[in-house]
């Protein structure tokens, strides 16, 4: 490698003296002489430049190999990864229908338990209510009763009181004696 570079310098340094000497002999013999110099160089060039440059090229075309391998690779995972997520997607989505479904059914349950819970609570209010007016009817017939008894009696005083007389008394009140004895 080190010729090489010796070379490359020294090449300008060829062609300007062989420019010199076109000047001082025959165009020939320049054109021989560069056409020489570029043949070398290029001989050169070839022999020096050969492994290093096919070096260089393997390694950037195994880097390049590597780098495709590793970009195949991190697709072929992305594709895994967004294979993953769009299952767990549609789960997600089963698991929202199927909460929603849970939710409606345990809703629907409430509802007629509620509905059962009222029924029972309006029979046994009306059952109360029943009670409740029969009680009072019983009180109301009662106190009608005793009313009516009493009005009753007073006018049935009234009428004795009319109707009655000093004889009616006496013998009312014998009477009266004999069945308490």
């Amino acid at each position: 490698m080190r010729y090489l570079v010796y070379f490359i310098l020294s090449n300008p340094l060829l062609s300007y003296a062989a420019e010199e000497a076109a000047h001082h002999g025959g165009e020939w013999k320049s054109f021989l002489f560069k056409l020489i110099n570029f043949i070398v160089f290029v001989f050169l060039l070839y022999k020096f430049s050969k492994k290093p440059l096919a070096e260089a090229l393997r390694r950037r075309r195994l880097n390049i190999e590597q780098r495709l391998k590793e970009a195949k690779e991190a697709e072929r995972r992305a594709r895994e990864l967004l294979r993953e997520y769009e299952e767990k997607v549609k789960n997600v989505k089963k698991e929202m229908e199927e909460i929603k479904r849970r939710y409606i059914e345990e809703g629907e349950r409430e509802k007629r338990r509620i509905i059962e819970e009222a029924k029972k609570e309006v029979e046994r209010i009306r059952k109360e209510a029943e009670e409740l007016i029969n009680q009072e009817f019983k009180k109301a017939e009662e106190a009608l009763r005793a009313k009516s008894v009493e009005i009753a009696i007073s006018v049935a005083m009234e009428i004795l009181k009319k109707e009655t007389k000093k004889d009616d008394h006496k013998r009312l009140s014998e009477e009266f004696l004999k069945l308490l004895e």
